[in-house]
């Protein structure tokens, strides 16, 4: 227990809303029932600070929320000292801090007993004025805790006033039970996509090809493919079939470590020095099954355990028989709502068994836009395999003779048209044949020479 209480007075704008007096060492400040200053805002973290008292000394240490703490109207930077009638602001809300110094109250009482109920009563009627006005606090635990009854250990390292680390232990469920209904679904459509895809391979599709080039160039009937047309279902059944086998092998990697761990190997949960531990590789501070959890420490381990309203050291623990021996460590069960304190070296571990946390956004929320673009991309590219698989056999199929044919009749018919339109253009020309001068002749020569024709007259073609 702390040695100095605080008096908190908490403000919703500008009206009181709870008035609460602490005298924890740590004082936990957010969104979670289990805090013990509770502020029900969007504004304000789940863990959004904690006040320690160590000592003389009460310091506000701000766990790296997004809007921050306020102190005194100046951002905290990690952590900050307080005073008395300091002001913090979280949000709309508004806590003012005061210190109760229990001894400088207690000495009035003896010196006058009788002016002590006189003086009391002006306060008492001042603090129930605004009690009776303030409206009582409304939060739905269900909405940011799982009120089933279960519990998970909550470990925060702090090294002074520094907080370190921030874990719950058993707040992660283990999924690799899930990985053999995966791998089972993916593998059985991966072998029935291949099954139908090699079945449509091993056709005789060289003799169809065959058959087809006899019936073109005979012009019978053309044969029936082989087969059912299947192939791109095979393939698209198993393309299908690799989403729920990676599925499967994502879950069978799966660990989720039950227990919190300090030591010197890369697998433990915070990295301290071994020296002192029994297992210096990883010893289990916190070990975790099926909600319920135990306190492992050793004897160089200093601190107390908080519950049921009574605070029991570790030595206390150990020497009235609570807390078990495991070696040379020993072992305390956690009752529900516990708070330890646990220091070793310089680092301070306070564990505390809390409800576990609500699930507010899973992978599948976070992720949407990956599987979004992912499953359009699939059903496009499936749509597509089955359009193919839905045009008929004849309308995808040319023949070549028949192209053939239509291309030379085409041809034939085009080209005596241009020869003549060529032809017509030109002029036309009478040529004569030139015969040469006969010599004189008797005779039959002579009587042939008469019926020769006369000189060839000079056309208008060959005077130009």
């Amino acid at each position: 227990m702390s040695t100095k209480t605080l008096a908190i007075k908490v403000f919703y704008g500008d009206q009181l809303v709870d008035t609460q007096t602490l005298s924890q060492d740590v004082i936990k400040i957010g969104k979670l029932k289990s805090s013990h200053v509770c502020l029900d805002d969007e504004a304000v973290a789940r863990m959004h600070a904690v006040i320690e008292v160590s000592g003389d000394e009460v310091r506000v240490i701000d766990l790296g929320s997004a809007t921050g703490t306020t102190l005194n109207g100046g951002r905290v930077d990690k952590n900050a000292v307080l005073n008395d009638g300091d002001v913090l602001n979280f949000g709309p809300y508004r806590l003012e801090i005061g210190f109760v110094r229990q001894a400088a109250v207690a000495a009035p009482v003896h010196a006058a007993p009788i002016a002590a109920p006189m003086a009391a009563a002006p306060m008492a009627a001042a603090a129930a004025a605004p009690m009776m006005n303030r409206a009582p606090i409304q939060i739905d635990a269900s909405e940011f805790e799982v009120q089933n009854g279960s519990r998970v250990a909550e470990v925060v390292a702090m090294f002074g006033s520094t907080v370190l680390d921030v874990q719950h232990v058993g707040q992660l469920k283990n999924k690799k039970s899930q990985a053999p209904m995966f791998l089972a679904i993916g593998g059985l459509l991966m072998i029935a996509g291949t099954g139908v895809f090699l079945n449509e391979v091993g056709q005789d599709w060289s003799g169809y090809q065959d058959k087809l080039a006899e019936a073109n160039e005979s012009g019978g009937v053309r044969p029936q493919k082989p087969g059912n047309g299947l192939a791109g279902l095979g393939v698209g059944l198993a393309l299908l079939g690799l989403v729920p086998f990676g599925f499967g092998l994502i879950r069978l990697g799966d660990f989720v470590n039950r227990s919190y761990t300090i030591g010197e190997s890369h697998g433990a949960s915070f990295h301290v020095p071994p020296q002192g531990l029994p297992d210096g590789a990883a010893f289990p501070l916190v070990r975790g099954s099926d909600h319920e959890f135990a306190l492992n420490f050793t004897q160089g381990m200093t601190g107390e355990v908080t519950f049921d309203g009574q605070s029991v050291s570790l030595g206390q623990l150990v020497s009235s028989g609570r807390a078990g021996s495991a070696g040379s460590s020993y072992t305390f069960p956690l009752p529900p709502g516990a708070n330890c304190r646990v220091k070793y070296n310089d680092v301070t571990f306070f564990v505390n068994s809390v409800a576990p946390g609500a699930v507010i956004k899973g992978g599948g929320d976070a992720d949407k836009p990956f599987w979004f673009y992912n499953g359009a991309s699939f059903a496009v590219i499936g749509s597509l395999l089955v359009l193919t698989h839905l045009i008929p056999n004849e309308a995808g199929e040319l023949s070549l003779d028949g192209w053939a044919r239509r291309t030379a009749s085409s041809a034939t018919s085009t080209r005596p048209t241009s020869r003549r339109r060529r032809r017509s253009r030109r002029p036309r020309i009478r040529r004569t044949p030139t015969r040469r001068p006969a010599a004189p002749a008797s005779g039959t020569r002579a009587r042939k020479a008469r019926w020769a024709s006369p000189p060839r007259r000079a056309s208008p073609a060959s005077t130009r």
